[in-house]
């Protein structure tokens, strides 16, 4: 077992709930979940844990670019390996007080919200949306269903969309993209 997969099990068994899988994100998931992403887009990674989307992000955009979110300190030295604005705090605390504009960022989020409460979820949507005018979230789940209602997403002026499904990870993904309606997709499926 390495090492990284070895502090992924150690950790989980102590903060399941906050880690949501099983095992580490997959490489096809990360590459699923970031394939809309391009050299000129700012992003702001959400949930972070292992790295597995950090990795992938940080070869695609220049660091300036890449901002990443962790509540987990024992998580940091291994984010900034590969980014350098690594932020520990959790999704609302960041959002009270936001050190850049996220006006226009992509956010890619790997927080396992199907373990949150749903009140959690709404809010954090609405203020990324709103509040903060990010252009798109990508996020994975493992319900075949999207994370909101479609009538709760169009009242909001949003809309969600299934861009993959991947096979190749343990439990197999969903990854979800939402955007504001009129908008369209931010990237290919």
């Amino acid at each position: 077992m390495t090492g990284a997969v070895k502090r992924y099990y150690e950790t989980y068994l102590q903060k399941w709930d906050r880690v949501g899988a099983v095992a580490p994100s997959s490489r096809f998931l990360a590459r699923a979940i970031t394939n809309h992403v391009e050299p000129s887009d700012s992003i702001l990674e959400i949930g972070a844990g292992s790295g597995a989307f950090t990795r992938v992000l940080a070869g695609k955009v220049p660091d300036e670019h890449l901002h990443v979110l962790e509540v987990d300190p024992e998580r940091e030295r291994t984010l900034r390996q590969y980014a350098s604005n690594v932020y520990l705090t959790g999704a609302l605390d960041f959002l009270d007080a936001p050190p850049l504009d996220l006006a226009g960022f992509k956010a890619v989020s790997g927080l396992p919200l199907l373990n949150f409460e749903e009140d959690f979820r709404r809010t954090l949507w609405q203020r990324l949306f709103r509040e903060a005018g990010v252009r798109s979230i990508r996020q994975f789940t493992y319900s075949p269903v999207p994370l909101f209602e479609e009538e709760w997403l169009a009242d909001r002026g949003l809309t969600a969309r299934r861009t993959a499904f991947v096979l190749l990870n343990l439990p197999p993904a969903f990854v979800w993209e939402f955007t504001r309606a009129g908008d369209g997709p931010t990237g290919p499926a």
